[in-house]
């Protein structure tokens, strides 16, 4: 089961299952209302057109850069409670049991920290509740997350690159180089030498270049290097 994600940046392709993992935690306040608060990855999907592709295809929104496959997606009243999986409700009937159980008022409000003690996440097929899109997943406990994958298609659709590189850089001549040849919208800066450092820091990244991505969502996130610029490059062809 695969989702996107847009909220959570992703930082050096060979270094991503470490660096994507959530650090959510289990003792974490949820609070009472339509939404969970806290730490919550918020994963949405396009509406499935059937089983197969609910089950198997990357799904993505407007941020999306990444994707999660979920461990467990358990249909109200057909599984165990788990702290890994997701309960997913499939129709009003369902949330309305769902909202019976969890539920602290006739205004649907929900008890999360009550959610939380048995279920890793919770989506809705539908907006049963209020700022709920269909199809849409919060998830609190990391451990209901497992692999993680790119969403090329959205990031070839959406795709500007920020780099910053040293002109004498062979690795970021070449970085620009592809860009400009492959007409790939981009911004580049030329870090200079007393600049280095402060550069390595603030980024997190010891070598050069620094290749970013920039969503809709206006936020930059951290391809990595030349090699990952060129792995990224790789997947958003197939």
């Amino acid at each position: 089961m695969s989702l996107c994600v847009g909220e959570y940046p992703y930082f050096a392709f060979r270094k991503r299952d470490e660096a994507l993992k959530p650090k959510l935690s289990k003792s974490q306040k949820l609070g009472i209302g339509y939404k969970p608060s806290g730490a919550v990855v918020w994963l949405t999907r396009s509406t499935p057109k059937n089983k197969e592709e609910w089950t198997n295809k990357p799904i993505q929104e407007n941020r999306v850069l990444v994707g999660y496959h979920l461990k467990n997606l358990i249909e109200y009243g057909k599984g165990d409670a788990s702290s890994d999986a997701v309960l997913f409700i499939n129709n009003k009937r369902e949330f309305e049991l769902f909202s019976k159980m969890y539920g602290v008022d006739e205004q649907n409000k929900i008890d999360w920290d009550k959610v939380r003690k048995q279920w890793g996440g919770l989506e809705l097929r539908a907006s049963y509740l209020p700022e709920w899109q269909p199809y849409r997943a919060a998830v609190w406990n990391s451990s209901a997350l497992e692999d993680i994958e790119l969403c090329p298609k959205s990031l070839k659709e959406r795709a500007i690159f920020i780099t910053y590189g040293l002109p004498y850089c062979p690795y970021s001549v070449d970085v620009l180089t592809t860009l400009k040849q492959l007409k790939i919208p981009h911004k580049n800066y030329y870090v200079k030498e007393h600049e280095k450092e402060y550069y390595k820091e603030l980024h997190g990244w010891e070598t050069f270049p620094h290749v970013f991505l920039v969503g809709k969502d206006d936020k930059m996130h951290l391809v990595g290097g030349s090699d990952d610029f060129h792995a990224l490059l790789r997947s958003m062809a197939n």
